[in-house]
């Protein structure tokens, strides 16, 4: 029998690859779709390949955070925007620190226009150009 240390190892590197797999579908169908901020379904495909993308690279209860020195050089600063988007603004949301240094990422507004007056999230997405980085990176 196969030790249950070695089988987590097995399946945390697996898992890594289905969520790395989940991420670039995210990717590939922004990108497919040629998806923009206006389009309903750009920030949960956003939430979707940031949270995949990062959760190789996060402890789980019973496995193991893979390590984040497998991110080759040339992709470094993507995956740390990444793993702050995630941490700070998809998979949490904090508000007394921003996921971009400097700017405010999560705010609620009031706006007006002349077709609508109420209450706005102010949410701090990837760019649509972002997304082809992230797939490469996947």
């Amino acid at each position: 029998m196969v030790p249950i240390e070695a089988r987590r190892e097995l399946w945390a590197w697996y898992y890594g690859m289905r969520a790395f797999e989940h991420c670039r579908a995210s990717c590939q169908h922004v990108l497919k779709e040629r998806l923009d901020e206006n389009h309903p379904l750009y920030y949960p495909m956003n939430v979707a390949a940031t949270i995949n993308y990062a959760r190789p690279f996060r402890r789980s209860n019973g496995l193991p955070a893979r390590p984040e020195d497998i991110v080759p050089s040339k992709y470094r600063a993507v995956h740390e925007r990444v793993m702050l988007l995630r941490d700070k603004l998809h998979a949490h949301t904090d508000t007394d620190k921003s996921a971009h240094p400097g700017l405010m990422t999560v705010d609620v507004l009031f706006e007006v226009t002349a077709r609508h007056k109420g209450f706005k999230i102010l949410e701090a997405p990837l760019k649509p150009e972002a997304f082809k980085t992230l797939n490469n990176l996947c």
